[in-house]
């Protein structure tokens, strides 16, 4: 079984998201409202934060 190192994983994630936040916050509002794979949501509403 290959162990995982807990600590690059949690760093590995935290990047992901920071990278994830610099594209949602460089888009407009028309790129925001653009309707998602989900039907019914646009990308803001599936990108907000909980």
């Amino acid at each position: 079984m290959v162990e995982v190192d807990r600590q690059f994983v949690f760093a590995a994630v935290a990047d992901e998201r920071r990278r994830i936040a610099d594209v949602l916050e460089s888009l407009d509002d028309a790129q925001l409202s653009t309707p998602s794979l989900c039907a019914g949501w646009d990308i803001k509403t599936v990108a907000a934060p909980s």
